[in-house]
């Protein structure tokens, strides 16, 4: 493939191609503005008004911007932050002690934590960071599909348009707010021009590239995105490629070289994925989903069935999964490109972009994809493959664009047509942008509240939860709170079965990835120290003790357990289901006894003994405990439990043992003991081991590469 322009000098070409990313730089900056510049930040924070405890302080009628972007506020902007702050301390984040009574957070993903794309929470304040990071992945976004169309042989027009189209599109903008997806979808056309460059060239420098895209798509860490990105290279291959099978398992050894780099993340990633409350998703047996092929409509008038900005939204799943608009300019100039351009990259564009709306519209070729291809079943739905389509549009849009030139080159008032359609095509896209993104106050973010001050001044380690609407599942993490519940796209299994057992309204909704408390006396909560109940209802159960009073009511459950207690009394069930199905039950005294599903290496004890258990220190990954027992019991550590955890007694290792299904506990004996908890979970350590290695052998063979012979 060549570049048009060839001929040209190389200071005007590098002028030349400067003034176009100029131009994506500015439209950038004119969607994102008042997040760059103003006191503005890019994430939902206005959800706090409606919201107790915060809303008698910062309620003032107003609606919520945007009802589909809650994730920004409830979810990354804390946990962004939480990764940011730990390695500004000088620590890798490998638990979050927050959520869930205690979870993996490195091997969650969608913390970004090992990805440069999110540099800018490591040096600015996390409300305005959003901002930066966005801007940063849409101006890549569409420099790279801008180098592609060059790449590909169209003018600088085109590619800037295509570029333009791809950084704005639907997609990008629903999910911006979010990060990770867009974080990982913007590497698609530069994983496509490095597989140009390697099937021509072959070269070592084609190769570093290709391996490096990939390595840096998967430290953003979302799967399903980099499943599709992967995707759309094999399939380029097989249009750009003579030898088409060669070449696709080049790439996709290259590709298995990214991931060993990337093992550092992935391993864990997938440890946490296996044990995981994530059930399977079953495919579609019908020829198309008919209420997602309505919604086709919406790729010319994206709230045909209402927005999420007005509450009116009435169409299927929710808008932001389904938005795939490109513009109406830019469509049109889709349909141009299939009418008139006849070549290779046309027909990779349109046999790509229909490639996906067929997943998307749930057709056999989902279910196929569904059988034949690991990791699939376990995916949210198949409609975010958009994002191909997206991209295959953006591609077309510029191979038409770059036609419509040609045919106006000779003739001002068709080129002043032409860049009419230019224009025209990037206000609509940015008027949906502008419209669809939430820019709040920052002051709006995570302000002091009198109720969150008051839990904060109260000592000691207990955890917290908030009832349906109040202090909304992970909030609380970003004042510092332990809570038992939270809401995450994976997290422990077993937790959420326990939660169920104590709760059965968790888990009714399948499709929502988190636990929420409706009800809070089951005395499992007792086990996983729930000491407080934020509510916005009078509780009239008698365990509970109203201590505060204000924009909302704080509640004490007189009956949690401490953080670490001893018991004296165990049983060994035959396995896990056995041991949930007790606690189901109710006939387990929590506070004295525990079910096990293994032997402790304790000989049964039939008397009450006396203890006493002191917290000398708790950090995220570690967690050092003084105990004083009068005969040999169990230490229970109301955390949740999950493999990597390493226990050592006076300096020698103890093994970990599952109590009653979801805490951890170690055997001791009678006198004093220091008992020491470790994070150091071996998926970690052969993550790293194996990015390690894979550098080190990718750098020998970088180094061992035989140099092409120079021309004499």
């Amino acid at each position: 493939m060549g570049l048009k322009g060839a001929s040209e000098s190389p200071r005007a070409r590098i002028l030349r191609t400067g003034l176009c990313l100029v131009i994506l730089s500015i439209a950038v900056a004119g969607l994102l503005w008042p997040t760059l510049r103003g006191s503005s930040v890019l994430v939902a924070a206005d959800f706090l008004k409606v919201w107790p405890p915060w809303a008698e302080g910062l309620g003032d009628g107003s609606r919520v911007h945007n009802q589909d972007l809650s994730d920004s506020i409830l979810y990354y902007l804390p946990v962004r932050e939480y990764g940011a702050s730990s390695i500004r301390q000088g620590r890798l984040p490998l638990w979050n002690p927050y959520l869930f009574s205690g979870t993996p957070f490195l091997a969650n993903g969608e913390s970004g934590l090992l990805s440069p794309l999110n540099v800018f929470f490591l040096v600015a304040r996390a409300p305005k960071a959003f901002g930066y990071s966005a801007a940063l992945q849409l101006l890549l976004a569409g420099a790279f599909m801008f180098l592609l169309l060059r790449r590909m042989g169209l003018g600088r027009a085109a590619s800037t348009f295509g570029g333009l189209v791809f950084m704005l599109n639907g997609f990008f903008i629903v999910w911006l707010e979010m990060l990770n997806l867009v974080g990982v979808a913007l590497w698609i056309p530069l994983a496509v021009l490095a597989a140009d460059l390697w099937i021509e060239h072959r070269s070592r420098g084609a190769a570093a590239l290709f391996v490096a895209v990939m390595c840096l798509q998967f430290l953003v860490g979302f799967l399903q995105i980099s499943l599709y990105l992967i995707a759309a290279t094999i399939a380029y291959a097989i249009f750009r490629a003579t030898q088409w099978r060669r070449a696709s398992l080049e790439l996709g050894g290259m590709t298995l070289l990214a991931a060993g780099l990337s093992a550092v993340q992935l391993l864990p990633h997938i440890e946490l994925i296996r044990l995981s409350h994530r059930a399977e998703t079953h495919p579609s047996l019908a020829l198309v989903n008919v209420n997602i092929l309505r919604h086709l409509i919406t790729l010319i008038a994206p709230d045909y069935f209402g927005s999420p900005l007005d509450g009116s939204y009435r169409g299927a799943l929710n808008y932001t999964e389904l938005c795939g608009y490109v513009g109406v300019v830019p469509l049109a100039l889709c349909f141009l490109a299939l009418a008139r351009v006849r070549s290779r990259a046309s027909a990779y564009f349109a046999a790509l972009g229909i490639g996906a709306l067929l997943v998307y519209l749930e057709t056999p070729l989902d279910a196929a994809l569904w059988f034949l291809v690991p990791g699939y079943r376990l995916g949210i739905g198949s409609t975010r493959i958009v994002c191909l389509f997206t991209f295959a549009a953006s591609g077309l849009a510029a191979l038409g664009f770059d036609w419509l030139s040609g045919q106006a080159r000779r003739l001002p008032w068709r080129q002043a047509g032409i860049a009419t359609l230019f224009i025209l095509g990037a206000l609509d896209l940015l008027h949906f942008g502008r419209r669809h993104l939430t820019m709040a106050d920052e002051r709006l973010v995570y302000p002091r509240n009198d109720a969150i001050e008051f839990l904060k001044g109260i000592p000691g380690k207990w955890r917290v939860t908030g009832t349906p609407g109040v202090l909304p599942p992970d909030s609380g993490m970003a004042y510092g709170l332990d809570s038992v519940g939270g809401y995450e796209s994976l997290f422990n299994r077993r937790y959420r079965e326990y939660m169920a057992t104590a709760d059965p309204s968790v888990g009714a909704d399948p499709d929502y990835h988190g636990v929420v408390l409706s009800r809070v006396e089951s005395p499992l909560l007792d086990l996983i120290n729930l000491r407080f109940i934020v509510t916005d209802r009078v509780l009239t159960d008698p365990q509970l003790v109203l201590r505060y009073e204000g924009g909302a009511r704080v509640y004490e459950r007189m009956s949690a357990l401490p953080r670490a207690f001893v018991v004296w009394r165990y049983r060994v069930m035959p396995d896990a289901a056995a041991v949930l199905a007790a606690l189901r039950e109710g006939s387990v005294d929590l506070a004295n006894e525990a079910l096990l599903e293994r032997t402790p290496g304790l000989a049964p004890m039939s008397e009450q003994g006396t203890a006493e258990v002191r917290i000398a220190l708790y950090e995220p990954e570690r967690v050092v405990l003084d105990a004083h027992l009068s005969r040999p019991g169990l230490l229970v550590l109301g955390d949740a439990w999950y493999p990597g955890w390493e226990a050592r007694v006076n300096g020698e290792p103890r093994e970990i043992l599952t109590a009653n299904y979801v805490v951890r506990a170690v055997a001791l004996g009678g006198g004093s003991h220091r008992v020491e908890f470790t994070f150091r979970p071996v998926s970690f350590l052969a993550g790293r081991a194996l990015s390690i290695g894979t550098l080190v052998a990718a750098m020998a063979a970088i180094a061992l590469w035989p140099r092409r012979p120079e021309n004499t």
